[in-house]
């Protein structure tokens, strides 16, 4: 009787355990969450009026595909990463480029201080890129899980000789990063 009834407790925890994993939440890019194959994130996006970049496309490697569209009402280029094997999103980012200095520094500032507002829950760390102060957002996983924070969103500049200035806001799921990352192990 006992042994019946240790076995339906585990499978009880078992089966729970496969539902929550199931039920995962992700990191969202866009309202969309960074899941699901990239053809599958592509028809979401073309929902936002986001169109593939076709020249861009041409000169990227596989595991990256590129589109054009407004992020945060702001024209933009964006990036989405995949693994190259299970073709699952794990990042996407927004790329929005300017020919003046202090707009850029004013898209910066103002994505920072929406992020802020937007996830005020989120452990912040400051750093440098390209000279420029950089910040990263740890999104707190909400859910009882292992990992620790759902995904990060980095914000940084870039320059190109003083011409072009971008700025960058990316965005990176916890789960399938390192799904991603334990594939490209397997290859070790």
């Amino acid at each position: 009787m006992t042994k019946r009834i240790y076995t339906l407790m585990f499978l009880i925890v078992l089966a729970i355990g496969f539902i929550h994993a199931q039920g995962q939440e992700h990191m969202k890019f866009m309202g969309i969450p960074l899941n699901g194959t990239i053809n599958q994130f592509q028809t979401k996006l073309s929902t936002k009026s986001v169109t593939v970049d076709v020249a861009t496309n041409k000169t990227i490697g596989v595991g990256c595909r590129a589109f054009k569209g407004s992020f945060s009402g702001k024209d933009a280029q964006i990036f989405v990463y995949y693994d190259e094997s299970s073709k699952v999103v794990y990042r996407a980012k927004a790329v929005i480029q300017s020919s003046d200095e202090d707009i850029c520094d004013n898209n910066y500032n103002y994505f920072v201080n929406m992020l802020s507002t937007k996830y005020s829950d989120a452990e912040i760390e400051r750093g440098e890129q390209d000279g420029h102060e950089s910040i990263s957002f740890f999104v707190p996983n909400d859910e009882l899980a292992v990992y620790k924070y759902l995904g990060t969103i980095d914000v940084y500049r870039s320059n190109y000789y003083s011409i072009s200035y971008s700025i960058h806001v990316d965005y990176t799921d916890t789960l399938n990063k390192i799904k991603h990352e334990n594939r490209n192990m397997d290859d070790l």
